[in-house]
């Protein structure tokens, strides 16, 4: 926590030390005032969430967007977009869109590896999330689908710190009987797309690249 804390500091110091035109460091002070806030609120709604007896989807969604989405993706363009004297209004709200769209898609590709990816190409193990009890939108999907046998299996799997692999299989099972799976698969594809419909009238190379990485951030294996 301190370290995060001095880390923090030090973010502050680098910005306050650049060169940069006194317009052009306000503008990206606002966003940056903004992504930290957010990342913020949005680790204090996961441990809620994490604490909750009764948690549900549009609450998960909200975490991802302000702590992965908006942290990793939008945030970061629109402080690129701050520091450029030319960002107009239609550019700053494209980039918006795009980022929280495939910033939630990284996020919900990230929620289907940590239960089917490979460990070997991940470099996290398929039990993790399963055994800390996260409640992401993959796993209150199968659950909010499942049939009362099916939810006390998976009930009973979220959270298990000695959860095993014979087990953890079981609800990778009922993750796709459920349809759960092939739902969250579907909303990678659409944010991915909305992203793209996001971008489209940007000017080249910008365009390219930033449909090249919503490409890499949903269709990734690791």
């Amino acid at each position: 926590v301190l370290a995060g804390d001095l880390a923090f500091v030090w973010a502050d110091e680098l910005l306050d030390s650049t060169a940069l035109p006194a317009a052009a460091l306000d503008r990206a002070r606002r966003v940056f005032t903004e992504l930290r806030t957010e990342v913020m609120a949005g680790q204090y709604l996961d441990l809620v969430l994490a604490a909750a007896r009764e948690a549900d989807e549009a609450a998960a969604r909200k975490v991802a967007l302000l702590k992965s989405a908006r942290y990793t993706v939008t945030r970061p363009l629109e402080l690129g977009a701050a520091l450029a004297p030319a960002a107009d209004p239609a550019t700053l709200a494209a980039l918006r869109a795009y980022g929280d769209a495939v910033g939630l898609a990284f996020q919900l590709r990230d929620d289907v590896l940590g239960l089917f990816g490979d460990p070997t190409c991940t470099g996290k193990g398929t039990l993790d999330d399963l055994r800390e009890g996260k409640r992401t939108m993959l796993a209150l999907r199968a659950l909010r689908l499942a049939d009362p046998a099916q939810r006390v299996v998976l009930g009973a799997a979220l959270g298990d710190p000695t959860l095993d692999e014979e087990r953890a299989e079981e609800v990778r099972a009922i993750v796709r009987r459920t349809g759960a799976l092939a739902s969250i698969e579907l909303l990678v594809r659409q944010q991915a797309d909305a992203a793209m419909v996001a971008v489209e009238h940007l000017r080249e190379p910008a365009r390219s690249a930033l449909v090249e990485l919503a490409t890499t951030a949903t269709d990734r294996l690791r």
